[in-house]
């Protein structure tokens, strides 16, 4: 099958080539959503590189998993869910290594120092818990 009447095909008809190993069908799917899914992933992220790798991995997933694929939704709802997951995920890796960051911070100042957890926490301003429980 030529490019250009992939092209002109519904989402339908691509999924359904791809399916069967299509690659060329599935190459269509990724330059018409390849911006929308940028646009998403950056607006969790507001990181271009990460936003460009999450894309990427989002439309690496949805090719591997193609044949899973039940067709009870459109093939963009499916790959916005897998992509929607993806940054969601990223933001609680994001999340969790902020506060090991700190409890490291923390526990450094207290080796350092030969300080008690409570002396090391009595360092910290308190705007600072504040900010961080804000954050969360």
């Amino acid at each position: 099958m030529l490019r250009g009447q992939a092209a002109e095909m519904g989402d339908e008809g691509l999924v359904a080539l791809a399916r069967k190993g299509g690659n060329k069908a599935f190459e269509v799917l990724v330059e018409r959503y390849k911006q929308k899914a940028y646009r998403i992933a950056f607006h969790f992220t507001r990181d271009r590189e990460e936003a460009k790798d999450l894309s990427q991995e989002a439309f690496l997933r949805a090719f591997t998993n193609m044949k899973g694929f039940d067709r009870q939704s459109s093939f963009y709802t499916w790959f916005y869910r897998i992509l929607v997951n993806l940054c969601v995920d990223y933001q609680r890796r994001r999340k969790r290594v902020a506060w090991e960051s700190i409890n490291e911070k923390a526990d450094k100042i207290s080796e350092t120092n030969g300080m008690t957890g409570a002396a090391v926490e009595a360092k910290i301003p308190w705007w600072k818990g504040v900010f961080l429980s804000y954050r969360s």
